[in-house]
C-alpha cells in the first residue's frame, strides 16, 4: 500500500493523572520562567537544550518532514523530563502536535499548549503509547514505522 492509500493512525488517549514528581517538576520550571524569560521562547540553536540528543531529534524530525510549526524551550523541557524517555515517544509527541497543527492551524505551541491542548488529562499511559506504536508499524516500510516516512506528515 502507498502511503496515499494509508495513514499514521491518530493517537488519541484517556492518559493518566501527572505524578507527584511530574507536578514538582512543571512547578519547578513554571517558577524558573521568572528568573530566565528565554525558556517560554522558541528554540535557538545557540540554547544548551539544542545539544541534547532527544531534542536534536524532535528539532531534526520538523525541518526532514518541512512541518511548519515550532514549540518553546519550555515545552520541550518539561515534555523531554518528565515523559519523554525513548525515541519512540518522541515521536509520539511530534505526532501529538502534528495533529493539533493540522486541525488548527497553530505554529506556534507553548507550555500552555502542552498542558492544556496535547495532554489536557495528563500524559498517555504504558498501554495506550504501545498500542498507538504497534499500530503505525508496517511491513512494507523500510524501517518498519510510518512515523519514519516522511510521505505521512504532509
Amino acid at each position: 500500500m502507498s502511503p496515499e492509500e494509508k495513514k499514521i493512525p491518530k493517537f488519541t488517549f484517556e492518559g493518566r493523572r501527572m505524578t507527584e514528581e511530574e507536578i514538582r517538576t512543571l512547578m519547578k520550571l513554571a517558577m524558573a520562567v521568572k528568573d530566565n524569560p528565554k525558556i517560554e521562547k522558541p528554540l535557538d540553536e545557540d540554547d544548551k537544550l539544542s545539544e541534547d540528543f532527544s531534542t536534536q531529534v524532535f528539532c531534526k524530525r520538523i525541518e526532514f518532514y518541512k512541518l511548519s510549526f515550532m514549540v518553546s524551550n519550555f515545552f520541550l523541557v518539561f515534555s523531554l523530563t518528565c515523559w519523554v524517555d525513548n525515541p519512540g515517544k518522541i515521536m509520539m509527541l511530534l505526532r501529538l502536535v502534528y495533529q493539533e497543527w493540522k486541525k488548527t492551524g497553530k505554529t506556534y505551541f507553548d507550555l500552555n499548549d502542552l498542558c492544556m491542548v496535547i495532554f489536557p488529562l495528563g500524559f498517555p499511559t504504558e498501554e495506550e503509547q504501545r498500542s498507538w506504536w504497534d499500530s503505525q508499524k508496517a511491513s512494507d516500510e523500510p524501517l518498519g514505522n510510518m512515523v519514519d516516512n516522511p510521505e505521512y506528515w504532509k
